[in-house]
């Protein structure tokens, strides 16, 4: 039993569009994306680094509008699959579900995944979350809307400051700086 609020339900998720049920998974995803980097053993951790965060952006992307193909996102589901990022793999799912239904319950499964990563204390990631589903509740977005779903955009930082974790600030950096060797390699 726990002593924080629970996440939103798959049911209370489906007062939301498509689209924000997927900026919801996303965001969750991405709270947690530094995390992968904590596990030195992993083999070709940039690699894997870089699918993973290219899986997710491919959702963003979706969310925030643009066109990006059902084929690319069932795709970048299947590579994501294939890593230990459950998350991503999630927020990924939910962005290339064929049917609604199948989104709100990806989506439910992300927010449950990123919180179960953050051990012992899944709730900073619960309270960001809750956080996140009343905005775009309020935001009340069609199935047409974009949103831009990154720190930029009207949900604001991933975590609020007063939650952010230290792993956070120190894993955040190390990720960014897999992500751009990896941009110079290429």
């Amino acid at each position: 039993m726990t002593d924080y609020p629970d996440l939103p339900s798959k049911k209370e998720l489906e007062k939301l569009s498509t689209r924000a049920v997927v900026a919801y998974a996303v965001r969750n995803a991405r709270r947690v994306q530094p995390l992968f980097q904590k596990n030195a053993e992993i083999e070709n951790l940039q690699k894997q680094t870089r699918l993973i965060h290219k899986a997710i952006t491919l959702s963003q992307r979706w969310v925030n509008g643009e066109n990006v193909s059902s084929e690319d996102l069932t795709i970048a589901k299947g590579i994501v699959y294939h890593t230990t990022d459950s998350t991503a793999y999630f927020a990924t799912a939910s962005a290339s579900a064929s049917s609604h239904t199948a989104a709100y319950a990806y989506a439910y499964e992300a927010a449950n995944a990123a919180s179960n990563v953050i051990k012992p204390d899944g709730s900073i990631n619960v309270t960001a979350a809750i956080a996140d589903f009343q905005k775009l509740v309020a935001l009340n977005l069609s199935n047409e809307d974009g949103i831009d779903s990154s720190e930029n955009g009207p949900l604001g930082p991933y975590w609020p400051k007063e939650l952010e974790p230290d792993w956070y600030r120190e894993l955040y950096p190390q990720m960014r700086a897999l992500l751009d060797e990896q941009v110079e390699e290429s």
